[in-house]
């Protein structure tokens, strides 16, 4: 799909028409939102990708991530929706 931020964790900001295997292994969770994925692994750990151009990426800058960037502030047992 549409990748021009990164989005699709990668590391290309280049559409692709197939999936994309991530380096990222142990997933448990995924949620996307615009132009953005965060990912929960199974050690409770998040990790995010894509447009940042508002921090949603929560790891305390402006800039797009077009790979899985763990965001070691956040992890499941200190964080609750």
């Amino acid at each position: 799909g549409y990748n021009y931020y990164g989005q699709l964790g990668n590391g290309m900001p280049i559409d692709c028409k197939y999936p994309v295997q991530l380096r990222l292994t142990g997933i448990s969770d995924v949620c996307a939102g615009s132009n953005f994925t965060v990912a929960l692994t199974l050690d409770d750990l998040m990790w995010a990708w894509g447009d940042n151009q508002y921090g949603q990426l929560g790891n305390g800058t402006n800039k797009y991530k077009p790979n899985p960037s763990q965001i070691p502030t956040i992890t499941k047992t200190n964080f609750s929706l």
